[in-house]
């Protein structure tokens, strides 16, 4: 049995179907098809992950009762993995809670999952306030991966610890003066 290709080269040669631009322009077709699916597969489960975060938080985390909280979430955890694999940890579930809390707003989730993968919504996220995410996103939208976009988050946290510990140093030498 021939190989496809080889079959496709046979049946060009004889003039029975167009030549090999065909080909490059289907081959176009499906790869620009298929990113278009993923992008729409993953806009959709960042919404879901944000769903579920806003449901957990509001209905069992908001009220306060962390321990039993804690309780529910690892059992959800248990049998939302059993169900559905490993992305519903306990650890991944904490996350999609958190995330409802830095990104409070469904239509801003929303546009931004059209750009953004929950990976780079993960690098995002510790960044505590929303408004600093958000304009941490103007350099995610314009295309850098999540390795930058980590690189970017470990930068300003490394220069916010350096200012916090400068603060503390000044702190402790204007108390050693005073005494």
């Amino acid at each position: 049995m021939k190989e496809p290709s080889q079959e496709f080269d046979a049946l060009v040669q004889v003039g029975a179907i167009a030549p090999t631009e065909l080909l490059a322009d289907i081959r176009t077709l499906i790869a620009s098809s298929r990113s278009r699916a993923a992008q729409a597969i993953n806009a959709e489960l960042v919404l879901l992950y944000w769903h579920i975060g806003r449901r957990i938080r509001s209905e069992i985390l908001g009220e306060g009762r962390a321990e039993y909280g804690e309780r529910i979430v690892k059992s959800l955890s248990d049998a939302l993995t059993l169900e559905h694999g490993k992305g519903f940890s306990r650890r991944n579930i904490f996350r999609m809670v958190r995330f409802a809390e830095v990104f409070p707003d469904e239509q801003i989730v929303s546009t931004l999952s059209a750009q953004l993968s929950w990976s780079h919504f993960l690098e995002i996220i510790p960044f505590n306030a929303c408004y600093s995410a958000i304009s941490t996103l103007k350099c995610a939208v314009l295309s850098v991966g999540v390795y930058e976009l980590y690189e970017t988050k470990f930068a300003v946290c490394y220069t916010n610890a350096q200012r916090s510990l400068v603060n503390q140093k000044s702190w402790l030498t204007t108390w050693n003066n005073n005494l």
